[in-house]
């Protein structure tokens, strides 16, 4: 199983190269692309793409010839912050509407849990409000896919992560540094023909959760707008 993951590129800067030979791991990273008509005019909708992205696991390299590697950083990157806390409203709401309960609780070995018996999503305290909005996403997911898709565990994994990274993105929260190396960490010899294949499911996936977050920022905006109508007006309708 891979362990720290990264591209041809970046083990060059960290001063390591990947041995001749070595197969890199594929990725799909999906990538959302604006529709054109055919004067080449923006129509408002958007296509889900994916472009592949080879990693490779610390194992398949060697230091650079005269020089100190960098230290590795952990495997997987944490995201942190709470730029973003502010979207685990509509996606609780979301979950709600599905008829999940939400609990952020102690978790030892996950990030988050979804129990399709219970209904219920956990989220780990420990996470930074960013990273609970982003497991939060990956669980949604998983509720909203069901038990019953037929996926098998490593495949709705996948599905759930690439999930997670285009909603994230959307919303303008980088979480590249956690999700490349937890696909990875699932990652199979068919691991790019398996998301490729995948594709409708995850953007159908992506779209819903988006459209919650999307009702959420008019709704504010909304309320704001009136807030500062009142105060123009003097309250006066």
């Amino acid at each position: 199983m891979p362990t720290h993951v990264a591209g041809f590129k970046a083990w060059l800067r960290l001063g390591r190269c990947v041995r001749r030979g070595e197969r890199g791991i594929p990725i799909l990273a999906p990538v959302r692309v604006k529709d054109r008509d055919d004067d080449g005019e923006e129509t408002g909708d958007t296509r889900l793409l994916f472009r592949t992205v080879h990693v490779w696991d610390v194992s398949q390299t060697e230091p650079l010839p005269g020089r100190e590697p960098t230290p590795l950083v952990p495997p997987r990157a944490p995201v942190e912050g709470d730029s973003h806390g502010s979207l685990l409203g509509p996606l609780e709401a979301l979950a709600g509407e599905l008829g999940y309960e939400v609990a952020y609780v102690e978790l030892e070995r996950l990030d988050g849990l979804c129990d399709y018996r219970k209904r219920r999503i956990q989220v780990a305290d420990r996470l930074a409000p960013n990273a609970r909005m982003s497991v939060l996403v990956h669980e949604l997911a998983h509720a909203l896919v069901g038990h019953e898709a037929g996926l098998a565990n490593q495949q709705e994994e996948l599905v759930g992560e690439a999930v997670a990274f285009i909603v994230c993105a959307g919303a303008g929260l980088d979480t590249s540094p956690d999700s490349v190396p937890y696909i990875a960490s699932w990652a199979g010899d068919d691991t790019a023909d398996q998301l490729e294949k995948a594709a409708e499911l995850i953007d159908s996936l992506a779209r819903r959760i988006e459209q919650a977050i999307r009702a959420d920022r008019r709704q504010r905006a909304g309320t704001r707008a009136q807030g500062r109508l009142a105060l123009l007006t003097g309250g006066v309708a």
